[in-house]
């Protein structure tokens, strides 16, 4: 017991100094807190959409970029402009762009209207080309055969991107105007 006494001390001056790293709840990484919450709260299924575009995606709650984003806003990351507008499609998982529709004369799809599933993979942080006056987006990377097998049914080849839900992004800054 003595011998344990005499730990003690060095114990506490180890964790004064800060030699050991004593993780609080709130320094868990954004990434690890989103997944917990979506595999906790959120479904993993959403209902196929076509709008007069030819654009196809997953429409899924709003939840996914309303309370994910809460995770990563202290990042910079805001809303993605969703929302707001009724040709706007809030939380999604792209599937057909519409100009692949246009190119590969899709059409009317036939399964919208039907659930899709999906499994949430992890968070990617991407810089996107060919969005105006956004650097990043933080997104939720999932797995969707039944997105892949679609997408082959009507004639089309693999994603260029993987599939994903964008819960945020970060505009690109601009350079103060010089007087």
């Amino acid at each position: 017991m003595r011998f344990l006494r005499h730990l003690w001390v060095p114990l506490v001056l180890i964790l004064c100094m800060g030699a050991v790293d004593v993780k609080d709840e709130d320094e868990t990484p954004p990434c690890e807190r989103i997944m917990s919450y979506i595999l906790d709260n959120l479904p993993e299924s959403g209902t196929l959409c076509q709008d007069s575009a030819g654009f196809v995606y997953v429409d899924l709650d709003d939840d996914y970029i309303h309370t994910l984003s809460e995770f990563i806003s202290e990042e910079g990351y805001e809303l993605p402009p969703y929302f707001g507008r009724d040709e706007l499609h809030g939380a999604h998982i792209s599937v057909i762009y519409s100009s692949e529709s246009k190119q590969y004369n899709i059409g009317k799809v036939k399964e919208v209207g039907e659930t899709f599933y999906f499994k949430p993979l992890g968070c990617k942080v991407a810089a996107p080309k060919n969005w105006k006056g956004v650097d990043e987006v933080y997104v939720i990377a999932v797995q969707a055969p039944s997105l892949n097998r679609l997408r082959k049914k009507y004639g089309l080849p693999k994603a260029a991107n993987d599939f994903h839900i964008t819960i945020g992004v970060k505009y690109r800054q601009e350079e103060a105007s010089q007087n």
